[in-house]
């Protein structure tokens, strides 16, 4: 594939459900391929309200169907580092709440 375009799901996933899809979107992207992945950003403004809001309902439990895993643009860039991904552009201005990164397998 040329380039992977998930939209709404990283945000949901269990950290190692996402290092799995990043490992799978490697696998399948030609050398040079993108993907453009929004992923949640827990440390922005919003991102935080979110974590707030949903952390009377996550303690001692396990994660709820729905609710946004805890991410950041540093943490998503290492696991496609692990993933033999390079993050080529991250911006966080778009979606105040999430960020949104641009990613290429090696060439």
């Amino acid at each position: 594939m040329d380039a992977v375009l998930p939209h709404g799901v990283f945000v949901h996933l269990q950290d190692w459900d996402i290092f799995n899809y990043l490992v799978e979107i490697e696998r399948v992207l030609v050398a040079g391929g993108k993907a453009v992945i929004q992923h949640a950003n827990t440390f922005s403004t919003l991102g935080w309200q979110l974590f707030l809001e949903q952390l009377p309902d996550q303690v001692g439990h396990h994660k709820y169907p729905g609710s946004f895993t805890v991410m950041t643009p540093e943490l998503f860039a290492e696991f496609c580092t692990r993933a033999s991904l390079d993050v080529v552009d991250c911006v966080t201005d778009v979606v105040k709440r999430d960020a949104i990164s641009l990613v290429q397998k090696h060439t």
